[in-house]
Parts: C-alpha cells; sequence; structure tokens
C-alpha cells in the first residue's frame, strides 16, 4: 500500500493536479510499472473520502483532498498517506 501511496504523489506532482480525485489506480502504472499484489489475493482500490481502518481496525478519516488505499483482504485494512504511519 506504501507503494502505491508513494506512486500517487509523484502521479500528483507529475501531472499537476489539485488533488488526488481524478487519479485511479491505473493511472500509476506510469510510476509502478504495474499495480502490486496483494500477498493473499486481495485486491487494492483507491477511496477519496470517508474513513480508512488502520492496523488495529480503527476508523480513520480521510482528509479533504488525500485518498486511502484500501485491500479488500480480511485484515488488511487501508493506508492513508500522512495519517497512518503503517
Amino acid at each position: 500500500m506504501q507503494s502505491i501511496a508513494n506512486a500517487a504523489d509523484a502521479w500528483k506532482v507529475r501531472t499537476r493536479a489539485a488533488d488526488y480525485s481524478t487519479m485511479t489506480l491505473s493511472s500509476l502504472t506510469t510510476d509502478l510499472g504495474s499495480i502490486p499484489s496483494c500477498p493473499q489475493s486481495g485486491t487494492y482500490s483507491l477511496t477519496f473520502s470517508g474513513t480508512a481502518l488502520d492496523v488495529n481496525g480503527t476508523a480513520q478519516t480521510i482528509p479533504s483532498g488525500s485518498f486511502a488505499v484500501k485491500c479488500n483482504f480480511s485484515g488488511h485494512n487501508g493506508f492513508i498517506p500522512g495519517v497512518m504511519s503503517n
């Protein structure tokens, strides 16, 4: 998830976007080569509002103009850059 978040930051700089709202996973392949695969066959997604669960299962709010990388595999939860450290 951290690799996806790093590629998202690179995408924002490269496209000079004001925020991440027009970003898609497929738009990150320029920086990633391909979207990383979850080791347990989960699927990664991007979310631009609401919450994401941290490593402890606690809901953290996605800041306005930011995003979360989520995995649908049970227990993998999500990652919000600048909010979560794990």
